[in-house]
């Protein structure tokens, strides 16, 4: 029976259902109830207008939409990537289509090339001045 301490409130629980407590995971449905029901009735309502009207924190509501509980209106929020409105999921429609693209099969990796050192003195390679030896010490 593993047992852990709550993230969130750290009393100790068995940590075999879920990664939070019991009481904070019936509090996190409470939570939702209260936005479900809010944005039931004002579709297009911001992530802020949403707090302020059911005093859920505007992490637990991002929360929520970034793991599909919610479903953004019009208004949406900000993508984590490039701050565009999105209405589902963590980025926006167009950093999503570019992270897609970046691992498509047969696209070159692109390699970040790193910055020469000042006393560089031609040909390319960076001077070091330090090595990787591994030491045993046998006694």
């Amino acid at each position: 029976m593993p047992l852990s301490n709550c993230p969130r409130c750290k009393k100790l629980f068995n940590k075999v259902a879920a990664n939070i407590c019991d009481a904070c995971r019936h509090r996190d449905e409470v939570d939702f109830e209260l936005c479900y029901r809010f944005l039931r009735d004002n579709p297009n309502s911001t992530v802020a207008a949403i707090a302020d009207a059911t005093g859920v924190e505007q992490r637990q509501i991002m929360d929520f939409y970034r793991t599909g509980r919610l479903i953004a209106g019009e208004a949406g929020y900000p993508c984590e990537r490039c701050g565009g409105p999105t209405h589902r999921g963590s980025y926006c429609a167009k950093c999503t289509e570019s992270l897609r693209s970046g691992f498509a099969p047969g696209t070159p990796a692109r390699r970040e090339e790193s910055p020469r050192s000042l006393d560089d003195e031609g040909g390319g390679r960076a001077k070091r001045d330090f090595s990787h030896q591994l030491r045993i010490d046998r006694r």
